[in-house]
């Protein structure tokens, strides 16, 4: 699908340039960097991250969710019941390590076994089970929440990263093809200037006001030209082809740019008016520093829970009963209870889990360190940037204009036949070199602007 159908129907561009086409295509920073935000995959895939986060923090309460239990065993042989064991359960986990229990026992037949005999109408019993060793601060099921609810927070840093990254990358380009259009249009005017001069020097030849000579030099001036009108022509067609990756359809089909689609005005973008740099400090709340902030919490839970396992595990269980499913037929000497006692004699895998948990804390940590330099560094970079290619533009407009204005005078007194085609090829070759160099200015400049906004996380936004 071609880009100027798709404006057309969903997003009609300013249109510019009438004297050179009716059916030409503005596409300006502005309006090609909220097509890349609504429309590119990695957008949608950035989306994904928090949805992830959600049903991983709905899987890590599910570690407390209430469970339901039904067992029946019975055996019927030679037209006898040897036994019928039916058993109803419901168990309540708790946030604190505390489990509640309550169930209901029927059991009947000739041949039960002397441990499962019941009162006729059964027994039902509430009791509770809990850890007084490991599992007493910190359990897996409690890690694992804590641990989900900041992979939750994470995933919106995650996000905000992923965004950040792709703006940056589709600007850079968007920026490039600011350029690539920009200098194409300095060498069309170049070539056709060699053209107009070629057909000039032919007949002053002919008048005889110019030697033949000069016709050979303006004609290689014109094959110069129009090489480097060719290769500006091919790097804008490749800088096409790289902005394009980053347009899409709501539909996620890639989108062509149009032949007919140019760059707007440079004279419009040349300066950065009303263009604010983010605060010098807001690098500190970069998505990736919040995203390593999160990880080392996410860290240091997993320590936690480590050296939780470093105790034993001592559990406690107590369950009293109640006859004819009463309470009120309560009885202290009607329970059931249990303790369990284990602990490796050497702790070697504790102890080695312990402190690899600690070694990642200190790695991720040393990590931090080193992308809050790096932030800041890029910050700082761009910002620096800016102020010199700023006051840079400034200057190299009025040294534009003033190569300009040598060509337009060696241009005049070359009509006059009192210079050479030498002096203005030279006129000629400084004023374009000056005119791309301007641009150059003027790109690093947006560049700068795009690189500080990046290097302080906003480009998500």
């Amino acid at each position: 699908m071609k880009l100027v159908h798709f404006i057309l129907f969903m997003f009609p561009l300013v249109s510019g340039f009438a004297q050179k086409s009716d059916t030409l295509q503005i596409l300006s920073p502005e309006r090609f960097m909220n097509l890349v935000r609504q429309y590119h995959p990695m957008v949608r895939q950035a989306d994904l991250k928090l949805e992830m986060g959600q049903a991983n923090l709905l899987k890590a309460r599910g570690g407390f969710d209430p469970k339901l239990g039904f067992g029946l065993n019975q055996k019927q042989y030679t037209g006898k019941e040897y036994f019928n064991l039916m058993n109803g359960t419901i168990s309540i986990p708790t946030y604190f390590g505390l489990e509640l229990k309550g169930g209901y026992d029927r059991n009947q037949g000739l041949y039960l076994n002397p441990e499962n005999s019941l009162p006729s109408s059964g027994l039902t019993y509430a009791g509770l089970s809990f850890t007084l060793g490991q599992g007493l601060l910190i359990d897996e099921r409690r890690a694992a929440l804590k641990q989900a609810q900041i992979y939750k927070n994470s995933t919106q840093s995650e996000r905000a990263i992923m965004l950040n990254n792709l703006m940056y990358e589709a600007g850079k380009a968007y920026w490039d093809w600011f350029s690539s259009y920009h200098s194409l249009e300095v060498y069309k005017d170049a070539y056709q200037a060699s053209i107009e001069r070629l057909e000039s020097v032919r007949q002053f030849a002919f008048l005889g006001d110019r030697p033949f000579i000069d016709t050979l030099e303006a004609y290689i001036q014109k094959n110069e030209r129009e090489f480097s009108l060719i290769q500006a022509k091919l790097d804008f067609t490749n800088k096409t082809i790289e902005l394009s990756n980053y347009l899409w359809t709501e539909e996620l089909l890639a989108v062509e740019l149009e032949a007919t689609t140019r760059a707007p005005g440079f004279e419009e973008y040349k300066l950065p008016e009303n263009m604010l740099l983010p605060d010098s400090t807001m690098w500190m709340r970069h998505p990736e520093l919040i995203f390593t902030q999160l990880k080392i919490q996410n860290l240091q839970i997993e320590r936690k829970w480590k050296a939780e396992q470093i105790k034993p595990v001592l559990n406690l269980a107590y369950q009293p009963y109640f006859t004819n499913s009463t309470v009120g037929s309560y009885s202290m000497n009607d329970y059931k209870f249990g303790i369990t006692f284990k602990m490796p004699l050497l702790l070697r895998k504790e102890r080695g889990d312990l402190k690899l948990a600690e070694f990642k804390i200190k790695e991720a940590t040393w990590d931090f360190t080193l992308k809050q330099q790096q932030i800041r560094t890029k910050n700082l970079t761009a910002i620096n940037e800016f102020s010199a290619t700023f006051e840079l533009i400034n200057q190299y407009t009025l040294t534009v204009d003033a190569y300009g204005r040598l060509l337009d005078s060696e241009k005049s007194i070359f009509q006059a036949g009192e210079s050479s085609l030498f002096m203005i090829n030279a006129r000629e070759l400084s004023y374009i070199s000056a005119r791309l160099k301007l641009i150059d200015v003027v790109v690093k400049n947006r560049k700068a602007i795009l690189g500080a906004n990046y290097a302080a996380g906003l480009l998500s936004f």
